[in-house]
């Protein structure tokens, strides 16, 4: 965060905006945490409904999520 948040909201509106206009072409799955307070659970439905894409809700917080599913995520990843 050398550039202060700034260039960090500013990326991820640039990247928002970017991925409504094309939606990806490859199949997108989400964990998230149904315990997460940093990152509401809304915005990732309306997202994955939008792309057809698939979402794992696990009990879990925010970061601990991703730990906890990694292997879950590598698998699915490499399939």
């Amino acid at each position: 965060l050398r550039q202060g948040a700034t260039a960090v909201a500013r990326e991820a509106r640039q990247f928002a905006e970017e991925s409504v206009d094309h939606p990806p072409d490859a199949t997108v799955r989400a964990w998230h945490g149904v315990d997460d307070d940093n990152a509401p659970i809304e915005p990732v439905r309306t997202y994955l409904d939008e792309v057809g894409g698939t979402l794992v809700e696990v009990d879990g917080d925010h970061l601990g999520t991703l730990l906890d599913r990694r292997r879950e995520v590598f698998d699915w990843a490499t399939e």
